[in-house]
């Protein structure tokens, strides 16, 4: 009984290894597509909601999310001009269901410093 229990464990832990390898090459491929858009297309280009990928015949829902940050450092809008004065970019990654959210990865980019994992 116990070698029974082993092997189920075993295989979803290699399961679930594959899920998360699968999930940071997407999230990864999807911070590129931010870097391609540059720093002014972010808002407009990037943000969607439960979008469905398939990777290895394993089904999951994708949402990128993009806000807009005013740092208090320079001031405050409106009379700070430059708002957003960095974006923070989240994509989440959720397997089999939507809400069911197992992998993310979050960054930060400004128009003068670039980006920042």
């Amino acid at each position: 009984m116990g070698t029974a229990q082993y092997m189920v464990y075993s295989r979803w832990d290699i399961d679930r290894g594959i899920r998360r390898q699968l999930a940071w090459i997407n999230m990864a491929s999807r911070m590129e597509q931010a870097v391609d858009w540059g720093f002014d297309a972010l808002s407009d280009s990037l943000p969607e909601t439960n979008q469905l990928i398939s990777a290895n015949n394993l089904t999951a829902y994708r949402t990128t999310e993009v806000f807009g940050i005013d740092d208090t450092t320079d001031g405050l809008a409106p009379t700070d001009t430059d708002v957003p004065d960095y974006y923070m970019i989240s994509i989440k990654i959720s397997w089999f269901t939507v809400g069911n959210v197992s992998d993310s990865l979050t960054a930060y980019i400004s128009a003068e410093m670039a980006w920042d994992y």
